[in-house]
């Protein structure tokens, strides 16, 4: 059977970065300074995270264009070393 991918809601800054294709530090420098710019939503001081849809609007109204694709984090596979005897 086929995996569906299905792209995150929520994204960090990291992610943010990628799909408008700008620097973290620039990001955080809009943030500080563009007061339409998407709220967070804050789990705990030191996590937050934005809404695709939210940052997606943002991104349009700013430039007229459409976001780049997001990329999915890409998940690693750990494997166990096999027990030497």
């Amino acid at each position: 059977m086929d995996e569906v991918k299905i792209p995150p809601a929520l994204v960090d800054v990291d992610q943010m970065a990628k799909i408008i294709g700008m620097s973290k530090s620039s990001i955080r420098s809009i943030m500080r300074t563009d007061d339409k710019f998407p709220k967070p939503i804050v789990f705990s001081p030191r996590i937050r995270r934005w809404k695709v849809s939210d940052i997606e609007k943002w991104y349009s109204k700013m430039t007229g264009e459409k976001p780049l694709e997001i990329e999915e984090k890409k998940k690693r596979k750990y494997t166990r070393k096999p027990k030497v005897t």
